[in-house]
């Protein structure tokens, strides 16, 4: 029973007129008086272990959303953490005013946070929706219906607060201090602004649904057919993406339908003319439906009871809430949204300031540098370049890093202590940005540069390369992160002892004579491009679909290596199989993810975290390389079955026996000692080893030879003067199908008549060349000494030098048109290969040069000549060139292939 109410005016000290069609009750237990009552902060009596309860089960889904967030490191799901905790923050507000009714902070603050947490939750689902696009790329573009992805977002969040704003102007007409009239006005301009938002969801929707309908019909194409190459084939009758997009789309449908169909308890009518914004008849997200039922509804109990009950506002408006929040907790945007561009580049406005100011900062450096440099010409020749040490440090002063000079010719002990910081280098690492950052330091700076306390950068081959890396200096502990299982192979061995003792064990199969030889590869070789690869080609050309090379030559890059290794019938098969292709791939990238830095880098930071139970490594990191070596595994088991055949007496046929595994598994048998790298050489540690090994030696078929043979297929598509030479050049090698046929190995060209074919072997050295990405080699100076490099004495043992392949092959002083692929430069006038050429440092040289230097020629050499003895090759969707990293999982290339009549 409420106490008999009193009549009073209110007047609050304000402008606004006073009430007098209210009475103000004295207040009962916990505050409470009716509802419409003058000093009435609710429409209800608020209960509070409802609101408690409530409270706590959106405390949970912050928490999870939270650590989902960090999970995943996706920075936009800030939204949906703001949505849950405001919801969190309401309930609570509303705990504490359901014991204290009277306290119309309470009331305000629950009516805000509750009014405004759906707005972020919509956001939330719009820039969801606008990565999506960004990432999958429905048709090859960013954009869905013209809309390019980055707008998406903006669009809809703008539209959703400007239609609030118009629901909220509606609101405060609409209050009950304000006259009839006017109030009338404010319902009218409230509808309103719920239909232009309910347009603007539609319109949202409809777009939502244009990206499904072609998601859908991309699953339909073949697989190397496909826009976007985010998806993959699963079974024969209907194709099912890569990634699981079809959940979090369907999470996306679920959660707008919830915070958009759902209603919202209307404060209707608040007494305090000081609630100027809560006097609004209802929260600013449209809860659209049931919102027009209460508008239409009357504004007392006995007209509408929807405001004026609080089960309502749980049931049709905190539930929806907690549905959208837990829908969108199982299926994060993080699962789905993985890789390079499932974020948009964050390079804005502040962003480009900050570079413009950092470029004037430089230039500024640059012109003291010079004028101390003129200054200090008596002790300096003119005809040497100066070497200068560059650091750089976010916000610190130029003085705080230096860019201080070294005198090359008086042979200063290099001081690196004083200057440089590795925060620089380790920042640009971090984020994929070395090579761009250091060949800028080199076009500024010199040949040499300095990049942090004890690591430099060289770009000059004569002075520089051939003097760290002929010199067989060893390797850092970069190159750890390169074994697998656990084990040491050529590439990952640090010290010239390990390394010599792994390249021992099989380097007699890669020789140029071995292989010319060998009657196993010629059949391996002969096997896949007229079983596999031509008719793959053939069947894509009979249909008139494009051919997506990247895929095709890793998948066919892939089975040669592996069958040259293991045996053609223990090796994979790649190329006629694109689900496991992609699938591959994906694990393959997984294992070297970015956040690969850490173990290269860091790995004592990397290991510290671990033991206080912080891991920075991504969980897919563990799961796809245990998936790789798994399957690594499970081929060199097939191959130790033919291997011990083999010791038994039986002979498999030429081309299934798996020629590198034979050789590695006679010398794991004949260790003298029984030790391999002062290890005992125990049954399974030779399995692993050998395994190890071989998994080295197959990786160039995705980090060079796959990546570089797409790329010269396209530059011969780009290049159609080109494409003809080559073709002419290999015409008369009877490399057609049909005067070869798909059985006969013997019918194929010799490698020394592959080999003689100078604009073939032009092409293959220019497209190396031009090789579109380039990794860092390092090496370590001698730990007991000081080195001289590129004319600079004094460099502190132990330092680590870097040399990117791409500075010597881009370099202008040593090549015209650096930028271009011109094969033509490595012929002279009659057409016969120059020996004058600058060095090509594909491979790079010294004791530690790439084994595979000779397959990489033999398999070049084959494949060109037998597709371009088949197949005509033009560009198809140009515009997916360039528009990812080249290499990356997400780089494509299209080009349409026409057969060539016999």
């Amino acid at each position: 029973m409420f106490p008999t109410p009193t009549l009073t005016i209110r007047d609050d000290g304000d402008d606004d007129p006073p009430r007098t069609d209210c009475t103000s009750a004295v207040p009962g237990p916990n505050g409470a008086v009716p509802w419409d009552a003058c000093n009435s902060n609710y429409n209800f009596h608020p209960e509070l272990t409802p609101a408690i309860a409530t409270a706590s089960i959106f405390g949970i889904l912050t928490l999870v959303h939270l650590i989902e967030a960090i999970w995943y490191r996706k920075p936009f799901t800030w939204t949906v953490l703001m949505a849950a905790s405001w919801e969190m923050g309401a309930f609570i507000l509303h705990a504490y005013g359901s014991q204290d009714q009277q306290a119309q902070g309470y009331a305000t603050g629950h009516q805000v946070l509750f009014l405004l947490a759906p707005v972020w939750l919509n956001a939330f689902v719009y820039m969801t929706f606008a990565r999506m696009v960004y990432f999958f790329r429905p048709g090859g573009e960013p954009r869905v219906c013209y809309i390019p992805a980055r707008w998406l977002g903006r669009i809809f969040v703008v539209a959703d607060i400007a239609t609030f704003i118009v629901q909220a102007t509606g609101g405060v007409m609409a209050g009950p201090t304000v006259e009839p009239n006017t109030r009338a006005k404010g319902v009218k301009i409230y509808i309103i602004g719920m239909g232009v938002q309910e347009g603007f969801i539609v319109v949202f929707l409809m777009l939502m649904a244009r990206f499904h309908y072609r998601a859908i019909q991309m699953n339909k194409e073949d697989v190397y057919g496909l826009e976007g190459g985010s998806y993959d084939r699963e079974d024969e009758e209907g194709y099912m993406p890569r990634r699981n997009w079809k959940a979090l789309q369907f999470a996306l449908y679920a959660a707008l339908l919830a915070i958009t169909v759902s209603p919202t308890l209307i404060p209707a009518l608040r007494k305090s003319c000081r609630c100027s914004l809560t006097d609004s008849y209802g929260h600013a997200k449209a809860r659209i439906i049931f919102r027009l039922v209460e508008f239409t509804g009357g504004m007392t109990p006995e007209e509408n009871p929807i405001p004026f009950t609080e089960a309502y506002a749980y049931a049709l408006d905190a539930f929806p809430m907690m549905l959208a929040l837990l829908i969108l907790a199982i299926i994060h945007p993080g699962r789905v949204l993985q890789g390079t561009n499932s974020e948009f580049p964050r390079k804005g406005c502040r962003q480009k300031r900050k570079e413009k100011k950092e470029k004037k900062a430089v230039k500024k450096a640059a012109k003291e540098e010079r004028k101390a440099a003129k200054e200090e010409k008596k002790r300096i020749k003119n005809d040497r370049k100066k070497m200068k040490t560059y650091g750089e440090v976010p916000d610190a002063e130029p003085d705080s890093y230096g860019m201080g000079l070294i005198d090359g010719q008086n042979h200063e002990p290099m001081r690196y202590a004083d200057y440089a910081s590795p925060v620089w280098i380790l920042w640009q690492r971090y984020h994929g940005k070395e090579l761009k950052s250091v060949l800028a330091a080199h076009e500024r700076l010199g040949k040499i540069v300095r990049v942090a306390p004890q690591e430099i950068s060289i770009s000059d081959y004569e002075t520089g390369v051939r003097q760290v890396y002929n010199a067989g200096f060893e390797k850092p502990g970069y190159f750890d992160f390169f074994q697998y299982y656990g084990q040491r192979n050529s590439f990952a061995s640090r010290s010239r002892a390990d390394h010599a003792a792994c390249r021992r064990r099989v380097s007699s199969s890669y020789s140029k004579t071995t292989l010319f030889a060998s009657e196993t590869l010629s059949k391996v070789t002969h096997n896949i491009m007229y079983q596999r690869l031509i008719p793959v080609l053939q069947h894509h050309s009979a249909h008139g679909q494009p051919v997506e090379l990247l895929r095709l030559c890793y998948a066919s890059g892939l089975d040669m290596l592996n069958c040259y290794i293991l045996g053609l019938s223990s090796g994979p098969d790649f190329t006629r199989n694109p689900e496991l292709t992609e699938m591959w791939l994906e694990h393959y990238e997984n294992r070297y993810s970015p956040q690969g830095f850490w173990l290269q880098e860091l790995p004592k930071l990397y290991h510290g975290l671990r033991k206080i139970g912080l891991d920075v490594m991504p969980r897919k990191h563990y799961e796809s390389t245990e998936w790789i070596e798994n399957w690594m595994l499970e081929h060199c088991d097939k191959s130790e079955a033919v291997y011990r055949r083999m010791q038994n007496g039986e002979q498999p046929p030429a081309e299934d026996i798996p020629v590198v595994y034979n050789q590695l598994r006679k010398a794991m048998s004949n260790l003298k000692d029984g030790k391999f790298l002062d290890m005992q050489a125990s049954e399974e540690l030779s399995r692993i080893s050998i395994a190890s090994e071989i998994f080295d030696h197959m990786s160039g078929a995705r980090e060079v030879f796959g990546l570089v043979l797409a790329y010269a297929v396209y530059y011969l598509a780009q290049n159609p003067a080109q494409q003809e030479m080559l073709k002419h050049a290999v015409a008369g090698l009877g490399m057609h199908v049909n005067q070869v046929g798909t059985n006969d190995a013997n019918s194929l060209p010799s490698p020394q008549t592959i080999e003689s074919i100078a604009y073939l072997q032009a092409v293959i050295k220019e497209s190396l060349r031009m090789r579109p990405n380039s990794t860092p080699l390092p090496r370590i100076t001698p730990h007991d000494k000081s080195v001289s490099i590129s004319g600079v004495d004094g460099i502190p043992a132990g330092t680590r030098v870097n040399c990117f392949q791409w500075f010597l092959h881009r370099n202008p002083e040593m090549w015209t048109q650096p930028n271009a692929w011109v094969p033509e430069r490595w012929l002279d006038p009659n057409g016969a290969e120059r020996t004058d050429m600058p060095p090509l440092w594909a491979f790079v040289t010294g004791p530690r040069a790439c084994i595979g230097t000779q397959l990489t020629y033999y398999l070049f050499g084959y494949i060109l000549a037998g597709l371009f003895s088949n197949f005509n090759v033009q560009i198809a969707r140009p515009e997916t060139y360039g528009r990812h990293t080249p290499g990356s999982l997400e780089d494509e290339l299209f080009v349409l292939m026409t057969p060539i009549a016999a």
